[in-house]
């Protein structure tokens, strides 16, 4: 499998250094906060304004500066925790693609495999416990969840009009749709749902299945997979060397 990749640099670098930067930020706001109440009795009868101020500014950096590194950070967290995904994922023939965390105008989507099966959104789930789903009804031990099988449909939905607006011929294909829930400790209840929903550990077979029924020209697969991935910032991890296409818009 070829795996692409949103981004110029390495995901491992870039979480380090976002998680040691929210540290920072974390860190210097504790002690500023800390600094703040030690100082306020001893300051607060004659000269409040010091404390108070070092009090506001942690709270400044913690509002302005937390909240966007968290944003920053999710794609980070959720590519780590899908490791064991792509492993299974990488056993697929060279021939297949896979694109990571891909940003649509319309919203980020998890994962998108485009080969023999076609294209195939897959939206994880790392829900654990009893999930139970009755059509396009969701929920997780007991309590009501919106919808996982809309909303990958909506992802599927934006991936097709995403490819039929640079390449007429997509108008005419299906973007399949498979909810994937990678919590060991998940048990499934399903009845009529409206995507392909299974484990991590199914999520191969599924795929392969996929392919030994629709067999999509390699050609198409090719532009789908380079297409999406934007092709300038896309990095190549495969067997052999596979080439770039222009970004993505």
């Amino acid at each position: 499998m070829q795996i692409l990749r949103q981004g110029s640099k390495p995901i491992d670098i870039q979480g380090y250094r976002r998680w040691a930067t929210l540290g920072v930020v974390v860190a210097a706001g504790a002690l500023l906060l800390a600094a703040g109440f030690r100082s306020a009795p001893r300051l607060s009868a004659q000269h409040p304004a010091p404390a108070v101020g070092l009090v506001l500014l942690a709270l400044l950096i913690a509002l302005c500066a937390t909240p966007r590194l968290a944003v920053r950070l999710r794609p980070v967290r959720k590519l780590r925790r899908d490791k064991g995904l792509h492993a299974v994922l990488e056993q697929l023939p060279n021939d297949y693609y896979l694109i990571n965390d891909l940003v649509l105008r319309t919203g980020r989507v998890d994962h998108v495999i485009a080969g023999p099966c076609g294209v195939v959104v897959i939206s994880t789930r790392r829900a654990a416990g009893l999930v139970q789903c009755e059509g396009a009804q969701w929920s997780v031990n007991g309590r009501p969840r919106k919808s996982y099988s809309r909303q990958a449909r909506a992802s599927a939905m934006a991936v097709r009009k995403f490819l039929a607006a640079r390449h007429p011929e997509f108008a005419r294909e299906i973007v399949r749709t498979i909810v994937v829930f990678t919590n060991p400790r998940c048990q499934l209840e399903l009845n009529r749902p409206e995507v392909t929903v299974v484990r991590a550990d199914d999520l191969l077979a599924r795929v392969v299945a996929l392919g030994l029924t629709r067999k999509m020209d390699r050609n198409l697969a090719h532009a789908a997979a380079h297409r999406l991935a934007g092709g300038g910032p896309a990095r190549f991890s495969a067997s052999r060397p596979a080439p770039r296409s222009g970004t993505a818009r």
